[in-house]
């Protein structure tokens, strides 16, 4: 058996265009034109706030905001290697909170309706298990507002959350 191990590559594509409203999500293949596209891992400081911008010459670019104040929330690993997750309880889907803040987690199915909505804390240092049938996804929300990131829930493993 073979182990494939994806890296996932955030990557920003800008397109200028007036067919969609703020917010809506894109299902077909987009046809206007691409004014911009970034590897954000490459920007020099992921905590730092970016604006779009637009040069004389035409070009546009991000270029980070003086004026505004970067998040306060910790700097979180979101993408997962092997290696993060560890062994856990069979039957179970758990997480472990690495970091000094309280996080929320969740753990639903995408295939039934099984699972909760709610958010559980999960204190420092401490570990949380599901009795799950299969994989799911695990949501977590560092800070309490803010981005929440889904990861692959698998059985018998146990996704570590730490600093970055």
């Amino acid at each position: 058996m073979n182990v494939v191990e994806a890296t996932f590559t955030p990557v920003l594509s800008v397109y200028a265009t007036f067919d969609y409203q703020e917010a809506q999500l894109i299902t077909n293949k987009i046809v206007s034109q691409l004014i911009l596209r970034q590897n954000l891992a490459l920007l020099p400081d992921r905590q730092q706030v970016y604006t779009l911008t637009m040069h004389p010459d035409g070009s546009y670019s991000l270029v980070a905001d003086q004026q505004a104040v970067p998040s306060v929330r910790p700097k979180v690993k979101f993408d997962p290697r092997l290696e993060d997750y560890l062994i856990g309880p069979d039957g179970h889907i758990s997480v472990k909170n690495n970091l000094r803040s309280i996080i929320q987690v969740k753990v639903t199915s995408t295939t039934n309706t099984k699972g909760s909505e709610a958010f559980f804390p999960v204190k420092p240092g401490t570990t949380k298990s599901w009795n799950r049938q299969g994989a799911e996804v695990i949501s977590v929300n560092v800070g309490g507002v803010g981005r929440v990131a889904n990861f692959y829930g698998a059985l018998g493993k146990t996704l570590q959350i730490k600093a970055a």
